[in-house]
């Protein structure tokens, strides 16, 4: 799939419900980054084939540089998705 048909999405909270929709983006050849605060979480990220980003999704702040980080990388998001829980 070329670049400028390439989808991306964003998982915040990849762990179970998260990390289901990672592996069902990447078998679907979507480019996928993964945001999680735990280490486990993240290598569980690398391990599904996606971008592992270290960050919090209860600070704004971070969410929104995510969100510029992965656009900057990508060119585009096209989904994001928030399986974090409470």
């Amino acid at each position: 799939m070329s670049t400028e048909t390439q989808r991306t999405a964003v998982v915040f909270g990849a762990r179970n419900l998260g990390r289901a929709v990672i592996e069902l983006l990447r078998d679907e050849s979507w480019t996928v980054a993964g945001v999680a605060r735990s280490e486990s979480t993240l290598a569980g990220i690398r391990a599904a084939g996606a971008t592992a980003i270290e960050a919090d999704v209860t600070d704004q702040a971070s969410v929104r540089e995510v969100l510029e980080r992965t656009r900057a990388d990508h060119g585009r998001i096209d989904l994001v998705v928030n399986a974090a829980s409470a």
